[in-house]
């Protein structure tokens, strides 16, 4: 419950940070993009983590462990390799 009061500006924010950036007639082609990356992100991220899931046993390591070793190895080896913002 708490989790969703917190994402329910993220949409709007984005879009509202969008057309700060970018003029009317650009404006509907980014939009569209961010929402078409959305939709793909959750559409892929339930096939992804099912088959993750299916990795339940290997190495002594139940399923959801092993989403979370994936999930952070790549937040890992993207600060590594590409650096903070800061950088």
């Amino acid at each position: 419950m708490i989790l969703g009061v917190f994402e329910a500006g993220f949409y709007p924010g984005c879009v509202y940070l969008l057309s700060t950036w970018y003029p009317r007639y650009e404006l509907q082609k980014r939009n569209a993009g961010f929402y078409l990356i959305g939709s793909m992100a959750s559409a892929f991220g339930g096939i992804l983590a099912y088959g993750i899931m299916q990795l339940d046993g290997r190495a002594g390591l139940s399923g959801w462990r092993w989403i979370f070793i994936v999930s952070l190895s790549r937040s890992w080896r993207e600060n590594t390799l590409h650096g903070t913002p800061d950088n």
